[in-house]
């Protein structure tokens, strides 16, 4: 017990991006989300915040004839977390919502669950999320100031000039580049959180993608590398609406083969 505690507060300590956080911050970031879909599907969207909560979870249902979220304050207040990361969190589980196929269909746990968008859909959908919410912000403004607060950060250094790469060979403007690298980072807030969760062994990185490739389409939870691959082509996919496919000649783009199979 004793080691696991060490080990999870030596995990926290090295990837530490602490930010203050308060209910108000808690309440504006689930409200961004919530109000940007809110009557985007058939179904109401309903949700059950609780900031005293320390769980470090956020859950939807498909109740019959509305969505229910449920988030906890601890998810927020988890040192990993960025606000940003927190915001595409809330973004991911919409899309089990939102995201469409692949869903679970017959390797849901409930019948409700059948047709929610599973894991890697979500995750790869979450970017077009947070692009919504966050397009008439100062982007510019933000990367620069989120740049001077941690550019000397050691888990950011590939991450820093990858981004600003990958995001010019898709988007043009400097405002979109900035969206792109912003969500690139909360990205990397969400899959990192993801990492020290599962206790994984090798740390997430922009300059080296999973390697793996899976027989047919993963329907949980793939691991830490693999889903922050897929965050990324989601921030790299231009589309508003559906997927970035190979069959169209997209590159970057697309859903990683970790979990997903054309």
């Amino acid at each position: 017990m004793f080691v696991l505690i060490f080990i999870l507060f030596s995990f926290q300590t090295v990837f530490a991006f602490v930010e203050d956080v308060n209910e108000a911050d808690f309440d504006t970031i689930i409200d961004q989300v919530v109000n940007a879909y809110e009557g985007f599907g058939d179904k109401k969207l309903l949700v059950s915040k609780d900031w005293k909560s320390d769980k470090l979870a956020i859950t939807p249902r498909d109740r019959g004839d509305v969505f229910t979220l449920d988030v906890h304050g601890g998810m927020l207040r988890e040192k990993s977390v960025t606000k940003d990361g927190f915001m595409l969190m809330i973004c991911h589980e919409l899309g089990h919502f939102f995201a469409g196929a692949p869903t679970y269909g017959d390797d849901a746990l409930t019948p409700e669950e059948r047709d929610l968008s599973i894991e890697g859909q979500s995750d790869y959908w979450s970017l077009k999320c947070f692009r919504k919410i966050n397009k008439k912000a100062n982007n510019m403004l933000f990367v620069k100031n989120f740049l001077e607060k941690n550019g000397k950060r050691h888990a950011l250094k590939d991450i820093i000039p990858e981004s600003l790469n990958l995001c010019r060979r898709v988007w043009n403007s400097h405002e979109k580049v900035a969206l792109c690298r912003r969500g690139v980072f909360a990205s990397h807030s969400f899959a990192r959180t993801a990492r020290i969760k599962r206790l994984e062994k090798y740390w997430v990185n922009i300059t080296t993608p999973s390697d793996y490739i899976v027989e047919e389409t993963y329907k949980f939870h793939p691991a830490a590398q693999c889903r922050f691959d897929t965050f990324v082509a989601g921030a790299l996919c231009p589309k508003r609406q559906g997927d970035c496919t190979r069959e169209e000649g997209f590159t970057i783009s697309v859903r990683p083969l970790c979990w997903y199979k054309p």
